[in-house]
């Protein structure tokens, strides 16, 4: 657990960071709406974990390793529920009644 003068030290380096975490986010997504969701999503798993920084090391490396693998983690979850893919049930059109 971090004392709650280091906690306000390391969330001012956050909020310091947030223009390079908007630019890495756009190497992610082209679109600006997704790529801000994606900062926030960051900001917001590393506010709630700020006790699992360790200190010493870098805090921009941490949340760019948070926003890959919350880029990563949402990709994958994407390819697997894709709707209009082959496999997707709902893409299949309703069957005729086989009697009259």
């Amino acid at each position: 657990m971090i004392d709650m003068s280091r906690s306000g030290d390391l969330q001012a380096e956050i909020v310091s960071l947030i223009p390079a975490l908007r630019a890495f986010a756009r190497t992610f997504h082209r679109n600006s709406v997704d790529a801000e969701d994606l900062v926030q999503e960051t900001l917001t798993k590393a506010l709630a974990n700020l006790g699992q920084f360790d200190p010493g090391t870098r805090m921009k490396s941490w949340l760019f390793t948070i926003m890959r693998n919350t880029f990563c983690t949402k990709f994958r979850i994407a390819k697997r529920e894709a709707p209009g893919s082959k496999k997707c049930v709902s893409g299949s059109g309703v069957e005729l009644p086989s009697q009259e």
